[in-house]
């Protein structure tokens, strides 16, 4: 669904009872942006999983972009906009994985304005690594 444009020229396309928007960001392609201001701690999405064992896909596929690493020879698809967050640093998102259910829960790791990027850490020790492999992005084991 397009939304429009904002007063900086960014087209918005989608928004989810999450409160959130994929917008075109510069020098990353698409990235998921705050509609509404989360608190720390805020639950900013559950997002379900597909389960694909590691030899269904290859480097090269464009889903190799998208997934995380899940357990031992299993990649995992996040749903919802899990698979769309870009990388940083000092994220203001963290994502657990919750292997009975199935789900993977992004959490605001400080208050989060509307308008800001979502973010999580790719190469982080307290969580699997997620699989991102562009040109300059990052492979599996790839520390950040």
């Amino acid at each position: 669904m397009y939304l429009g444009s904002s007063p900086r020229g960014v087209a918005t396309y989608i928004v989810n009872r999450f409160c959130m928007k994929i917008v075109n960001c510069a020098h990353k392609g698409r990235g998921v942006v705050a509609a509404s201001s989360y608190k720390k701690g805020d639950l900013v999405e559950e997002a379900p999983v597909v389960l694909v064992p590691m030899s269904q896909i290859k480097e090269s596929d464009v889903l190799d972009n998208y997934v995380f690493f899940w357990k031992q020879d299993v990649y995992a698809l996040a749903f919802g906009y899990g698979s769309l967050y870009n990388h940083d640093g000092s994220p203001n998102v963290k994502f657990d994985q919750v292997y009975d259910k199935k789900i993977i829960t992004f959490q605001a790791l400080r208050d989060i304005d509307i308008g800001e990027e979502l973010t999580i850490n790719y190469s982080s020790e307290d969580h699997c690594e997620v699989i991102f492999d562009d040109v300059g992005g990052f492979k599996f084991g790839d520390k950040v």
